[in-house]
């Protein structure tokens, strides 16, 4: 697993379970455990520890690995290409072989591989998150409007920042706020926003002490990522793993930054790109799109 958050570690994860499923190969027991200091240093209100989400007794046991791989020879492939799965041919002179994930996509095409499989890889991550945390998830009600705001580690902008391409700056504060009250001119009245969001509430407030805006409770990334991901829309984080995995997973309308969306691939194949709204949108630079009304008249429809 990388050394990042949350979001990145599934992106790997995703990757190596969709490569085992299309040649039928078991997949080593993921490794969430490992801690992170760096959160603790930047007093983040996450600290970025995942070993007790997940269950995993469908997963090839690791101690079973360990012992093999002291009594066998091992032939070792890393991120192989799914375009060429089947040219893909183990060396019969080894007694096994373990193919490796460990890479991160380019974030110009993220989900690159996993479009057309979203069902598949939705379904094998709900299913390894222990029921108890699932039940607690399914209990929550679907957030209205979902907004994440990514802190941690980002930082500030600052004069002659090129937002677009400085992947660790935060996006503003001021254009979630804005966004928000184009929804609800849109829709006619104040919907309600909950917003995820790994920053403190006094970094916030800006858009904390809007009408009907809520700052979810929850310390759990998995928690907010899975409840995120029910929104009835999302005004997303640029540059965000956890933004983008929120949208992977709900197929719900979607709002990033104008900047961040020009320089990426979508998320979603073409033909849901006709009736759900993904895409850049800043009020002050233009109207919003015909989809985007569409989609928040749908909204207003079913809340009433």
């Amino acid at each position: 697993m990388p050394r990042f958050g949350l979001g990145n570690m599934l992106i790997v994860w995703a990757r190596a379970v969709l490569f085992a499923e299309l040649n039928g190969l078991p997949v080593l027991s993921p490794n969430w455990s490992e801690v992170r200091i760096g959160p603790w240093l930047r007093n983040e209100r996450t600290k970025r520890y995942y070993a007790n989400l997940f269950i995993t007794q469908d997963y090839y046991s690791r101690f079973r690995y360990y012992l093999q791989k002291s009594i066998r020879k091992e032939n070792k492939f890393y991120n192989p290409l799914f375009s060429q799965v089947e040219e893909l041919y183990l060396d019969e002179g080894k007694k096994y072989t373990r193919i490796i994930f460990n890479r991160i996509p380019s974030w110009n095409d993220y989900f690159q591989d996993l479009k057309e499989h979203q069902p598949f890889i939705k379904n094998c991550l709900i299913g390894m998150v222990r029921p108890s945390l699932l039940a607690h998830i399914y209990q929550q009600p679907s957030p209205c409007i979902g907004i994440h705001i990514r802190m941690g580690d980002y930082r500030e902008p600052k004069p002659g920042d090129d937002f677009a391409i400085q992947r660790t700056t935060r996006t503003p504060i001021l254009w979630f706020a804005r966004v928000l009250q184009s929804v609800r001119d849109i829709a006619g009245y104040n919907l309600t926003a909950t917003i995820f969001s790994d920053g403190y509430p006094h970094e916030l407030q800006d858009i904390l002490k809007l009408p009907n805006v809520s700052l979810s409770n929850n310390k759990c990334a998995l928690n907010d990522l899975i409840t995120l991901s029910r929104s009835q829309l999302i005004i997303a984080s640029s540059h965000s793993s956890f933004s983008a995995w929120a949208s992977y997973l709900g197929q719900c309308p979607t709002i990033w930054y104008l900047e961040r969306f020009n320089l990426y691939e979508p998320i979603f194949l073409e033909p849901l790109q006709d009736k759900i709204f993904e895409g850049g949108y800043d009020p002050e630079v233009s109207q919003p799109p015909e989809i985007l009304k569409q989609n928040i008249k749908q909204i207003v429809e079913s809340t009433n």
